[in-house]
């Protein structure tokens, strides 16, 4: 059934809201672990906040991909999207009346991440649900040059903001920019597809993600490899700062970084939809994810602070190729009462490996040996390449779940 609403009606207030809520949050995940180190010796407490937040969300993901799967998307969204006015309001409110304190902003930090990680899930979902196969290319370039572009302005914004404002004025600022997303969402035309689900057991539904991803395993194994281009991406976004730290040149370098990554996901998205009209999803994966590899060997060959920088643009260009190509790859095989569970189990598998990737900078850095952490990097990507080279040449790679 078509959408009755233009792409660009349901676009326009979408990808608005989109902005809102990425500054907001973007903001937010730069104020509160800053508001918590001002307190002395607050760094481990500001670490374990951070693993106890990607555990929860560990654990919380079978729960959460199974709601999107049976609920409307857009109430999801919108339901989300509530959840961090209202904490940002709380926020705002005991802060004001200065009952605030470093575990109240630890445990926003927890609410605020876990609800982004549910969002997140949630937004593929939707995209596939309200938007016909000959859009996605072009939602998706929408969407990844709306994110970037959102990702600059932060950062600069940050940059400025950090050293003088209060958690109160941050508290305002975001609580104005979230109920400018909510509106923006609830203006989204939307026209649920995936119905009749709440009948079902809930349980029943969680204990069927298993059986989705034996139904085929080769299908499901190439698109897992493609999936390490995000903890790759983690992995480099606490191994550069460390890196940069240790040979002694500023912070400025680490953020050209930021930038330059961001510059490259926004020529993406530009081409995106140019790309994908003249390559298969599975080829741009493929060759996304041994690019990547190339580039991170180039980088670990002859490291310095501007090779890391220039290159990082090309970084950011295929590590964001890869990820709308796998997500435009799902929306196109994968059906829609599935899609929540289906990205809630391959985001299992990034946050395990996202978690033995942080383990590794420990001990690169507890050896004085991160300079190696580039190379291994580029190693895992290319077994990830090559193993996606191999499984893409099969023919039935993704029949069996076009025919569930």
């Amino acid at each position: 059934m078509k959408n009755t609403h233009s792409m660009k009606a349901r676009s326009i207030p979408y990808l608005t809201g989109q902005i809102f809520d990425g500054m907001s949050s973007g903001l937010m995940m730069l104020a509160l672990p800053w508001a918590m180190l001002s307190e002395v010796d607050r760094g481990p407490f500001v670490a374990m906040t951070a693993l106890v937040c990607t555990i929860i969300s560990f654990l919380t993901t079978p729960v959460s991909s199974t709601i999107i799967d049976r609920y409307s998307r857009k109430a999801i969204l919108l339901a989300t999207q509530a959840a961090k006015l209202t904490s940002a309001l709380f926020i705002l409110l005991l802060f004001s009346v200065d009952l605030g304190s470093v575990w109240l902003l630890a445990g926003f930090q927890l609410v605020l991440w876990v609800v982004n990680d549910i969002a997140w899930a949630n937004h593929s979902a939707f995209i596939q649900e309200n938007y016909q196969k000959s859009e996605y290319p072009k939602i998706s370039g929408h969407r990844e040059i709306t994110m970037h572009s959102t990702s600059l302005i932060t950062g600069v914004l940050g940059i400025l903001l950090l050293e003088h404002w209060t958690m109160v004025q941050f508290s305002l600022l975001t609580s104005l920019l979230f109920a400018l997303a909510q509106l923006c969402f609830w203006r989204t035309p939307y026209q649920r597809k995936v119905t009749g689900s709440e009948k079902r057991a809930f349980s029943s539904q969680i204990l069927e993600s298993k059986s989705v991803f034996m139904s085929s395993p080769r299908f499901f194994l190439f698109v897992l490899l493609s999936c390490l281009g995000y903890p790759m991406l983690t992995y480099l976004a606490r191994l550069v700062p460390i890196y940069v730290s240790e040979i002694g040149i500023s912070g400025t370098w680490f953020a050209s970084w930021n930038m330059a990554f961001a510059i490259g996901g926004i020529l993406m998205g530009f081409s995106i939809n140019w790309i994908l009209k003249r390559t298969a999803h599975e080829h741009a994966m493929t060759s996304s994810v041994l690019m990547l590899s190339a580039l991170l060997f180039l980088i670990s060959y002859q490291l310095s602070p501007t090779v890391l920088i220039a290159l990082t643009v090309g970084i950011g260009f295929f590590n964001a190729l890869n990820r709308v190509a796998r997500t435009n790859l799902l929306h196109v095989t994968i059906p829609m009462n599935m899609r929540g569970r289906v990205d809630g189990g391959l985001k299992l598998f990034s946050t395990s490996a996202q978690g033995i990737s942080y383990v590794i900078i420990a001990l690169l850095s507890s050896y004085n040996v991160t300079n190696y952490g580039f190379l291994i990097a580029a190693i895992v990507m290319l077994i990830a390449g090559l193993g996606m080279l191999s499984l893409s040449r099969s023919q039935i790679l993704s029949q069996s779940i076009l025919s569930q």
